[in-house]
């Protein structure tokens, strides 16, 4: 498994000015043990400048791995605003390229609030300005702008081998873009108002309209294959698991640690009616669940479909006074079939100090 944290940005009357935490990618080997090695440390060697960049996103393709960190620091020499792109084999991790994301009008620059990749490489992403949406090709540095999308800001991005998706705000489509397209397809999926994605481990994303209503998305399909409701509400992360027909999710921040735990419910793919599954508390962070407990922040979900494990993290800040350093907290958990007893126990407990905002896990194995 890949686990990629976000880095931390220091910020003075609220501009980012510097570094406050650089980004990590640690590894889990096949038996879940962490390995004692940072990936992004080994790229600073390669590309000196990833060592005042933060904020980084992870996107994955069967190919590809690209990092999209926000704030790049490099001495101003490409303006105030800069952001990079990294991209990755998946392979062996090795670096392909690395580059800033500079406008081409070169007037001023933008940072960047969504990226992913395809399984060619292509990275799709947008600025902080609606104007501003861009592809790069793998073997290029050259900014391409899209096309037949609305002029809303990027939600979220996300992407399954050749294709690529957006979610804007105030916006109830889905754009696709397919086989290295410059203008996108629009998909509907709510009646009205807007619609947000989950960021989810595998080949399904949760959407969620303005109603609270549920839509099961298939990347591969570039289809909805189930609506349903749910409570809690549907937080950060989910996993469909099609082997055994449960969707696994995290809440939305609640009150107390009670709230910001794991469930899971049973969904089909049917989207012939709305479902409405009862959910089943699959496992809770913690025993405390006073309202002034700081565990359960940032939770992220991911999972390892062939030894059959889920991975859950968060940030723990202990229950009350300031935190000695950031640290989070890492369950390794088993997927159970029907007849098991809920809520489970963990099979492993890692504790990555120095460590902000997990912000993906990704299923990775390295070659023999």
């Amino acid at each position: 498994m890949l686990l990629c944290e976000a880095g931390l940005s220091s910020i003075i009357v609220n501009i980012p000015d510097g570094v406050s935490e650089l980004p990590s990618l640690r590894l889990l080997d096949r038996d879940g043990k962490l390995l004692d090695r940072d990936i992004y440390q080994e790229l600073i060697k390669e590309v000196p400048a990833l060592a005042v960049c933060c904020e980084m996103d992870l996107s994955a393709s069967s190919n590809y791995f690209a990092l999209m960190t926000k704030y790049d620091f490099t001495e101003g020499k490409y303006g105030p605003h800069t952001s990079r792109l990294t991209i990755l084999r998946r392979s062996d991790l090795s670096l392909v390229k690395s580059i800033p994301i500079i406008l081409p009008s070169k007037e001023f620059n933008e940072w960047v609030t969504g990226s992913c990749t395809t399984n060619t490489g292509d990275a799709y992403f947008a600025l902080n300005s609606r104007r501003y949406r861009y592809l790069n090709r793998v073997d290029s540095e050259e900014m391409i702008p899209l096309q037949g999308l609305s002029s809303n800001y990027l939600r979220s991005a996300f992407s399954y081998e050749d294709k690529a998706y957006f979610v804007l705000r105030d916006d109830p489509n889905i754009y696709l873009f397919s086989n290295g397209s410059e203008k996108a397809k629009s998909i509907p999926i709510a009646s009205k108002g807007g619609i947000r994605a989950d960021n989810a481990a595998g080949d399904y994303r949760v959407l969620t309209d303005n109603d609270g209503r549920n839509f099961l998305f298939s990347l591969k399909e570039s289809k909805v294959v189930a609506t349903f409701w749910t409570s809690p509400s549907i937080g950060r992360g989910s996993y469909y698991d099609t082997k055994e027909g449960y969707l696994y999710f995290t809440t939305a921040t609640g009150s107390d640690a009670k709230m910001r735990s794991l469930y899971r419910i049973p969904l089909k793919l049917d989207n012939s009616s709305e479902q409405f599954p009862e959910a089943e508390l699959y496992f809770r962070i913690g025993s405390r669940t006073e309202y002034d407990s700081r565990q359960g922040y940032f939770l992220t979900i991911g999972a390892d479909p062939y030894t059959r494990k889920l991975y859950l993290s968060w940030l723990d800040q202990g229950r009350t006074g300031p935190a000695v350093e950031n640290r989070t907290k890492m369950y390794q958990l088993p997927m159970l079939g029907k007849e098991e007893t809920l809520p489970v126990k963990s099979l492993a407990l890692y504790h990555l100090h120095r460590t902000y905002n997990i912000s993906s896990i990704y299923h990775y194995r390295q070659l023999p």
